[in-house]
C-alpha cells in the first residue's frame, strides 16, 4: 500500500503537481517510516520546489537509512549545487559516482558544479564523459557553455547545433513535451536566436505549463546567468517566468519552508 501511494506521489511530482505529491509522500512515509526511497522521493519534490532545507533533511534521513543510495546522494549534491554550496555538492557527486561510475546525470551534475566554480577543465572532462555514456542534447548544451567559457567558440557552436537538432526532432515527435521545448528555448537563447527562444517560452506559458516545468525554466536560466550575468535577454526571460510562477502558483498554494 505504501509503495503504491508513493508511486502516485512520484507521478504527481513528474507532473509538477507538488501539493498532491507531498500529500502522497507524507501518507506513504507515515505507513513506512524506514523506506529510504520514499523519503528521498519527498526530498526530491522539495528540491524541485526550491525548499532546500526540507530537501536536505529528507536526503540526509534517506542516506542515513541507505548509505549506498547513489540517486539520493546525487540528488543531495544537486540540492547543494543549487544552493551554491559547491564543496558539499562535489563531495556528494564524487560519492555517488563512486557507487555508480556510469551515472551520466551525476557526472554531468559534477561537471556543472565545476563550471560554476570556474574550474572549466574539470567541467569539460565530466561533460565529455557524460556524453560518452548518454549523448543527450542537455549534456551537449552543458558542454557547449563550458567550451564557450573556455573561449572555444567553434566547439561550442557545434555542440549547440547538435543539441538544437536533437531537441527539434523530439519537439516534432512530442510537441506537448514542454520540458523538451523549454530546453530548446534555452539552447536557442545560448545560440543567439532570441526570437525562437521566446517563441518556445511564450508558447509554454500560453499553454499553462505546470509549476514543475516553470521552475525548471527558472533554474535553467539561473544556471545560464551564473556563467553569463550580463546577458539581458536571459535576465528578461527569467523575469517573465518568475512573474508567471508568482501569478499562477501563489505561495499560499505551497508549503512554506
Amino acid at each position: 500500500m505504501a509503495w503504491a501511494i508513493a508511486s502516485r506521489g512520484q507521478t504527481y511530482r513528474q507532473m509538477g503537481q507538488y501539493a498532491q505529491a507531498l500529500a502522497d509522500f507524507d501518507r506513504a512515509i507515515g505507513l513506512d517510516e524506514t523506506n529510504a526511497s520514499m523519503i528521498a522521493g519527498r526530498g526530491e519534490t522539495y528540491r524541485q520546489m526550491g525548499q532546500y532545507a526540507q530537501a536536505l533533511a529528507d536526503f540526509d534521513r534517506a542516506i542515513g537509512l541507505d548509505e549506498k543510495d547513489a540517486w539520493a546522494i546525487a540528488s543531495r549534491g544537486e540540492t547543494y549545487r543549487q544552493m551554491g554550496q559547491y564543496a558539499q555538492a562535489l563531495a556528494d557527486f564524487d560519492r555517488a559516482i563512486g557507487l555508480d561510475e556510469t551515472d551520466a546525470w551525476a557526472i554531468a551534475g559534477r561537471g556543472l558544479t565545476y563550471r560554476q566554480m570556474g574550474q572549466y577543465a574539470q567541467a569539460l572532462a565530466d561533460f565529455d564523459r557524460a556524453i560518452e555514456l548518454d549523448s543527450s542534447d542537455w549534456y551537449l548544451y552543458g558542454r557547449a557553455l563550458t567550451c564557450r567559457a573556455l573561449g572555444q567558440e567553434e566547439a561550442a557552436a557545434s555542440d549547440l547545433a547538435r543539441a538544437i537538432e536533437g531537441a527539434r526532432a523530439a519537439e516534432t515527435a512530442s510537441p506537448d513535451d514542454w520540458r523538451n521545448r523549454l530546453n530548446l528555448a534555452v539552447y536557442y537563447l545560448a545560440s543567439g536566436d532570441l526570437a525562437a527562444a521566446e517563441d518556445r517560452s511564450q508558447a509554454a506559458r500560453d499553454a499553462g505549463v505546470n509549476e514543475g516545468r516553470a521552475r525548471d525554466a527558472i533554474q535553467d536560466l539561473n544556471d545560464y546567468l551564473r556563467l553569463f550575468p550580463a546577458d539581458e535577454a536571459a535576465r528578461e526571460m527569467r523575469q517573465r517566468w518568475q512573474r508567471y510562477v508568482e501569478e499562477r502558483f501563489p505561495k499560499g498554494d505551497r508549503r512554506e519552508p
